[in-house]
């Protein structure tokens, strides 16, 4: 399959999944139970995804990628001396912390994906640059422009007006609940470019 065939059936496969999952949540007796994950979260049981964080590299115009796509499935670090591409959906799972390094570029990628960071409830970022060394979030093109990609999605558990919960826009997940004091992690010295993807009429991924 060509690399960018691949890149967008990842992408996709990953948006269907969360929607399969809010289903699940809504109405969990009409799924098989060997599609629920055998162990409980907070009193709450929840689905397996499948797809794991596909980590490879890749070269574009002489210069080598890590790519980040699909779920993480333990703690990561992010390293300044890696040059980081999102294909689609990049997933922080409840449990799991996504460590960035002051001076880590990371890089929204170009190729008919709607890449995007999301922190899951449970998950954690710890994204703490400094002024010398901010840790930037930008668009791969040649030519960046807003809306290049979706952006920096934090999904927590700290109600919500109106209901306990909502669903995020292009099967970035769900976010809301009842417990105030929900934390999410820390960023400082981040900057998110040219991101604001449109993902449909009258819908579109803010930067953060």
């Amino acid at each position: 399959m060509p690399e960018r065939d691949y890149d967008r059936f990842i992408s996709e496969l990953g948006v269907a999944h969360a929607q399969i999952r809010k289903c699940y949540k809504a109405h969990p007796e009409l799924f098989p139970a060997e599609m629920a994950l055998g162990y409980k979260l907070n009193g709450r049981t929840r689905m397996s995804k499948k797809l794991k964080v596909q980590m490879r590299k890749i070269k574009i115009n002489g210069v080598n990628y890590q790519i980040l796509t699909g779920e993480a499935q333990k703690d990561m670090v992010l390293t300044k001396d890696e040059n980081w591409l999102i294909s689609g959906g990049f997933y922080i799972p409840h449990g799991t912390t996504l460590t960035i390094e002051p001076g880590t570029k990371i890089y929204a990628a170009d190729n008919g994906t709607t890449p995007f960071l999301s922190v899951e409830q449970g998950g954690k970022i710890m994204a703490c640059g400094t002024a010398k060394e901010p840790i930037v979030f930008t668009s791969i093109k040649e030519d960046p422009k807003p809306g290049d990609w979706g952006g920096i999605i934090i999904n927590g558990n700290a109600p919500v007006h109106g209901e306990m919960t909502c669903e995020g826009h292009g099967g970035t997940g769900l976010y809301g609940g009842n417990d105030p004091a929900d934390n999410s992690g820390t960023l400082c010295y981040v900057r998110v470019e040219y991101a604001g993807m449109e993902i449909g009429t009258d819908y579109k991924m803010n930067g953060f």
